[in-house]
Order: C-alpha cells, then structure tokens, then sequence
C-alpha cells in the first residue's frame, strides 16, 4: 500500500516539480551553511566569531516566522517561492565575494535567513495542495527524507567543492542551483485560495 502511495505521488508532476525544487534548495542550503562556518573560522580563528554566525542563522526565523506565515496566505505561494529563490540565490552570489568581509557576511547571513524563512512557510504549505489528502502522509515522508539526505551529501560536498575547486565553489554552485529552483517551481500549477 506504501509503495502504490509513494508510486501514485511520483506520477503526479506537480509534486515531483516541488520535490526536485526541494532538493536543490535543502542541498543548496547545506553547502552555504557548511561552508559559512568554514569561512568564518578561517577568516576570524575564532569560535565566537562562528557562534555569531549561527545566532545570525536562527535568530530572523524568531522575528520573520509570523510575518512569513501570513505573506504565505495572503500572496501565491508559487510567486513567493519563485522570488525568494531568486533572492536567496542573489544573496549567496554576493556572499561568494565578500568571504574576506566580517561584518558583511554576518549581513548577508541574516538577509539570506530572513529569505528562507518566507521560502521555508511557503514551501510548507505548498505540499497539501499538490498532493492528495490521502497521500499526504507518504509526501511529508519523503520531504523529510531529503531533507537528511541533503544535509548528508551538501557536508561531504563542501570539503570537496573547497578542495578541487576554490573556497568560492561551494556558494557558486549552491547560487546556479537554486536558480534552476527557482525556474522549476515557476512550472508548478495549483489553486489556491488567497486571504484578502
């Protein structure tokens, strides 16, 4: 029954659009946050300059959550997805070249997660209308799944990207694939009811 579920939501083209949006972001996402780290000890030698970092990872999702759930009604979610995806990979790009900057980068940091989390809710919510009730379940699973295998491969990855290529790769490649994101999630097609 799982696997006629799970069989049943990859013929449907408008999950597998979000699903392989999904894993181009969440991947992407695990290289800049890998990366970030690397760079900013290697740039301060300083374990509290990286715990700044993190707290400029976490702390926009504290103060955009309630606001970001609210855009997520009241705009189309294929719109916010499409555009803060574009921002986020725009975002990193700039990132890329200014590694050398402190403050900066902490900027940037914070802007990028104040992007992801309108990107985060919309993504979200997004789910239940593509997919039936029925198979919602098995979707939210092999969401999930993703997820943890994005983080797995987007750490191994970044070691790599530093190592063959520059200390750039790993945000180059992570902006060019969350472009391709963006132009794949602008193929999605769903109703949606929006709040006036």
């Amino acid at each position: 029954m799982r696997l006629e579920k799970q069989r049943q939501l990859f013929k449907n083209k408008q999950f597998t659009y979000l699903l392989g949006e999904q894993v181009l972001t969440q991947f992407s996402y695990s290289l800049v946050s890998f990366s970030s780290v690397i760079t900013v000890f290697k740039l301060t030698k300083s374990n509290f300059s990286v715990g700044i970092l993190l707290l400029c990872f976490y702390l926009p999702s504290i103060f955009t959550a309630m606001l970001a759930g609210m855009v997520s009604d009241h705009f189309h979610r294929k719109k916010i997805l499409t555009v803060t995806n574009i921002i986020w990979a725009s975002l990193v790009v700039v990132m890329a070249f200014t590694r050398n900057n402190y403050w900066l980068f902490l900027l940037i940091t914070i802007l990028i997660q104040i992007t992801d989390e309108f990107f985060q809710n919309a993504n979200a919510a997004t789910i239940p209308m593509v997919v039936e009730e029925k198979n919602l379940i098995s979707a939210n699973t092999i969401f999930s799944l993703t997820n943890y295998l994005c983080l797995i491969v987007g750490s191994i990855s970044v070691g790599l990207l530093i190592r063959f290529f520059s200390p750039a790769a790993p945000f180059l490649t992570a902006s060019l694939l969350v472009y391709l994101a963006a132009f794949i999630v602008s193929r999605l097609s769903f109703q949606q009811k929006i709040v006036m």
